[in-house]
């Protein structure tokens, strides 16, 4: 998928790839051949981690009525496909956001890549735990679809972020607006 969007990316600025000593970012908007196709992941992301949430909170509260209404324990089984597929959707869409965006961190700084890898793996690393840290709580608060849906809306709001990096990031880097 990066290929063939930094591919369209060329062809539509008319720009000849070289492939053996690499092409010129300076003259190529590169975050807009990174970012091109970002939105189909993000989005599939977050509709599957808003159902995960509620297919969870659906098992919950079933589980929570049944024992309620018998007084007794009950052993209700709960069919798994739903969550481990939404897990699925999930975790390949994360995985191919954060492929694209870690090939867009190495072209901006062809330098010092692994550095900015590393940055990068450490920020994403400690925004997990944060957000592991943060979860119970949450659960405890807002029930499982809820807290969930609250995540999604959170990668959703990140979005426009993306989509001006993808829009402006090209020329911010060209008039040396992130220099210091």
């Amino acid at each position: 998928m990066l290929d063939h969007d930094y591919q369209k990316t060329a062809k539509k600025y008319d720009i000849e790839v070289n492939r053996p000593s690499g092409d010129d970012i300076s003259i190529f908007p590169i975050e807009e051949a990174r970012l091109r196709s970002s939105w189909v992941p993000a989005l599939i992301s977050i509709v599957a981690v808003v159902g995960y949430g509620w297919a969870l909170q659906r098992k919950t509260v079933k589980v929570f009525l049944v024992n309620c209404v018998s007084k007794r324990r009950t052993n209700v089984q709960q069919h798994i496909a739903v969550p481990l597929t939404l897990q699925l959707f999930t975790g390949s869409t994360m995985v191919a956001l954060f492929t694209m965006y870690g090939t867009l961190l190495t072209d901006l700084n062809q330098e010092n890549p692994s550095s900015a890898q590393a940055a990068f793996n450490l920020v994403r690393c400690s925004l997990a735990a944060a957000g592991i840290a943060a979860i119970n709580p949450l659960i405890d608060a807002l029930d499982v679809g809820w807290c969930f849906t609250l995540y999604a809306g959170f990668c959703l709001g990140t979005l426009p972020l993306v989509v001006a990096l993808r829009r402006f990031g090209n020329e911010r880097r060209a008039s040396n607006y992130f220099d210091p």
